[in-house]
């Protein structure tokens, strides 16, 4: 119900979960439509006696389970290609989570390998955060989460957030490109060892595949780092307002005294 005076809200906003999942659709169609591309090359090098509708019928359903399971599978990239280098593992066997791993890239100032971003900025707004928020482990352990929720609870999540659709999109195609580049040098291998056309074609394809998901990697880590850091600096940064705000507060009160 509009008061009297007030202007009607004609504002419009999705429901959260709708919007998390439209947000992810660009990150879904990649695997399947390499998929259904993959699939297309392989029926066609099977020739299959079938009808055209019927093969492209099953080709399609095929593809859309074969990307659904790839980008199902995108975490794997984070655990272990991501992580060994710009994470944090602990022991969380005993009562106090424990130290196991530091990514090996986290104290570089200077690029990996001259074009991967450097570790060290990311791992300084971690512990900041650790550091200047409460309830925040000293080690940093938990702490993409806590300073998740810190910054969707200041209503401020979508100022970090581009990054990281950007560090999913680039990560969907790294599971077709990994899979298309050894199916395609294995293909030619097997070809020229049975002496048959077209063997030297697929081990060139395959190989420029598998250097296309090398490659890849290198803006799926940027703006993996990229998102990290500025959650963590902005998680940072309000933390510091709240303390400034509590301050203040009982600043306020002890002068009403």
């Amino acid at each position: 119900m509009v008061g009297k005076g007030q202007k009607p809200d004609s504002s419009f906003s999705l429901p959260p979960g709708l919007e998390a999942a439209i947000k992810e659709v660009p990150s879904l169609i990649v695997p399947i439509w390499l998929s259904y591309a993959a699939l297309e090359a392989v029926f066609s090098e099977l020739a299959l006696d079938l009808p055209s509708l019927t093969v492209g019928s099953f080709q399609s359903a095929l593809a859309v389970v074969v990307g659904l399971i790839l980008y199902t599978g995108g975490n794997f990239w984070d655990e272990t290609i991501f992580g060994p280098r710009y994470s944090l593992r602990f022991d969380t066997s005993g009562e106090e989570p424990v130290l196991k791993r530091k990514g090996r890239w986290l104290d570089r100032d200077d690029p990996p390998w001259g074009v991967f971003p450097p570790g060290k900025p990311l791992q300084d707004a971690r512990m900041g955060a650790a550091e200047g928020c409460e309830n925040f482990s000293p080690s940093g352990y938990g702490g993409y989460r806590k300073a998740k929720e810190v910054v969707k609870e200041a209503g401020r999540w979508n100022e970090v957030e581009g990054p990281l659709l950007l560090s999913k999109f680039v990560r969907s195609f790294l599971w077709p490109m990994l899979i298309v580049g050894v199916g395609s040098t294995a293909m030619g291998a097997v070809k020229l060892t049975l002496d048959e056309v077209g063997g030297a074609t697929y081990l060139v394809w395959g190989g420029a595949v598998l250097i296309g998901f090398g490659l890849t990697t290198i803006p799926y880590f940027h703006f993996q780092v990229e998102h990290m850091t500025q959650l963590y600096e902005l998680a940072m940064d309000q933390c510091r307002k709240r303390v400034s705000q509590v301050a203040t507060k009982a600043d306020q009160g002890g002068n009403q005294r």
